[in-house]
């Protein structure tokens, strides 16, 4: 994509890398981008997969039902701690909290019963 630069009115070519905007240089545009919902999900895992001892637990595993889940989440990106307040508030219905876990409980058990070692 080309765009034009407001300090300069160059015109830069800018491409997309899992939503971190990076230029010609691979240096990206737009710093501290984050997607929440990583954490969301790695809370979750932490929380769930003890309680699942026959679910392997190594880090390639959760890595992979980390990487599930988050493909089927809607990604929810923040710059700062009122962008996580909002998150927060906006998942904090039932609703919201149970989906969340819906998705992860399904990520576990996909991976776990076809992990991608061994």
């Amino acid at each position: 994509m080309l765009i034009t630069c407001l300090k300069c009115n160059k015109i830069i070519l800018v491409v997309y890398y899992d939503m971190l905007l990076l230029n010609f240089k691979g240096e990206p545009v737009v710093d501290g981008l984050k997607n929440i919902m990583e954490d969301d999900v790695e809370r979750l895992l932490n929380d769930l997969l003890p309680t699942m001892p026959n679910v392997c637990n190594c880090e390639i595993c959760r890595a992979d039902m980390a990487a599930y889940a988050l493909n089927r989440l809607k990604p929810n990106y923040v710059r700062s701690n009122k962008g996580e307040l909002f998150h927060k508030v906006n998942t904090s219905s039932i609703q919201a909290k149970t989906d969340l876990m819906s998705v992860v409980i399904t990520a576990i058990n996909t991976i776990g019963a076809r992990p991608s070692h061994d």
